[in-house]
């Protein structure tokens, strides 16, 4: 009797043990807690486990995809603005590259910026490209005038100034330490819930280097079929073809074969910035305002070109709206100034491109591959909030 009582009972405990098993498997399954998950749901719409974010070995994975999850979190939230109604993905909008639609961008309290938004998925990896020595070389710095020196000294420039977020550190600090949702991701992320400065800095420093785009027509023909960026070819059997040639012939001196100004496939002569021949205005002389060099008098940034059919307006005022337009620029409307770069000089006077209309539509259709419709909608780059 004794035995069957015993059996009686233990089938009992395996019952309710598999029984049980989903919710179990469940809780097994998640990074966070049952009381952690209520925090996060309440406000965020965020996987079990967070999204890999491409970094680290297998020992400090875990670690940098929490830092990314907190970073996304923090880019996409509009109280890390002075009047809570701006946050970083205001300005540089997943569906439009990272950049914004608007010549200059609204700020807080109606202000606007200075220059326009560049995209953040104009490289084909963000990280790769400013996180780095590449060749001997540091890697460029941030703004159109590349003032800041890193990622980091960026965001701090970005999050203090007026016309683009109008906060102080210490503000957004205070922020996480008083809002359970941030208290559970910054615990994850850095094994503490006291928040400091960098650590902000560093979780959303994690997130934005993961952006990247590698799934343009671009990426998957051009180089797979011509092996183009390794230099083995530069035409070949591709819809792209002419569009590709125009663009060796006319764009690499500067934007280089990776469609970018500095990377692993960097341009002849390793710019980073450039005059590039657009009439300058007396209250925006590029790098000179922050050199004092007179050779720096025009000088922008080199941007990337990946996903720049999204990216609308163009050139750091955004002056040009179309792509036609930006083309029909470097045709024939270069301005000759004495910092002009030489591949745009033709002696002492501009260079004329001189191609016809067809040309000019090859090559617009040829940037036109370089879109990554994936990278807009990729979820663990999407805004978090529940909407």
């Amino acid at each position: 009797m004794n035995q069957l009582r015993i059996f009686t009972l233990l089938l009992g405990a395996f019952a309710l043990l598999f029984g049980c098993r989903p919710n179990n498997q469940q809780l097994i399954n998640s990074t966070y807690t049952p009381d952690e998950l209520r925090v996060l749901s309440s406000n965020l719409d965020l996987p079990d486990f967070p999204y890999d974010y491409g970094f680290g070995n297998s020992s400090s994975k875990s670690a940098v995809n929490h830092k990314a999850t907190l970073g996304r979190v923090l880019f996409y939230d509009t109280k890390l603005s002075s009047d809570g109604k701006v946050s970083c993905a205001s300005c540089h909008q997943q569906a439009l590259g990272f950049a914004d639609d608007q010549a200059f961008s609204e700020g807080p309290n109606g202000n606007v910026t200075d220059r326009n938004s560049i995209a953040l998925a104009s490289l084909r990896n963000f990280g790769v490209h400013y996180d780095k020595t590449i060749d001997g070389k540091e890697t460029p710095g941030l703004f159109w005038d590349e003032r800041a020196s890193s990622i980091k000294e960026q965001l701090k420039q970005t999050i203090n100034n007026p016309n683009e977020m109008g906060m102080e550190l210490h503000q957004i600090s205070n922020l996480i330490e008083n809002t359970d949702h941030y208290q559970v991701l910054h615990e994850k992320a850095f094994g503490t819930t006291t928040v400091s400065e960098d650590n902000i800095l560093e979780a959303l420093e994690t997130f934005i280097n993961s952006i990247s785009s590698t799934n343009s027509e671009f990426e998957g023909e051009v180089i797979a079929s011509l092996n183009y960026i390794s230099g083995d070819s530069v035409v070949g059997e591709t819809k792209f073809e002419r569009g590709l040639q125009l663009f060796a012939k006319h764009c690499t001196a500067c934007h280089g074969k990776g469609m970018e100004a500095i990377s692993e496939f960097a341009n002849p002569e390793n710019l980073s910035v450039t005059n590039n021949g657009l009439k300058h205005t007396a209250n925006d002389l590029g790098v000179y305002q922050h050199t004092g060099k007179l050779e720096d008098i025009g000088k922008f940034k080199i941007p990337g070109l990946r996903n720049i059919e999204l990216t609308a307006p163009y050139m750091h005022d955004g002056r040009f709206a179309t792509l036609e337009e930006v083309v029909d620029f470097y045709n024939s409307g270069i301005e000759f100034h004495e910092n002009l770069h030489p591949s745009l000089r033709d002696g002492n006077e501009a260079k004329r491109m001189n191609m016809n209309e067809e040309e000019k539509t090859a090559l617009v259709d040829f940037l036109k591959s370089l879109t990554d419709e994936k990278m807009t909608t990729e979820a663990k780059w999407s805004n978090p909030f529940v909407r």
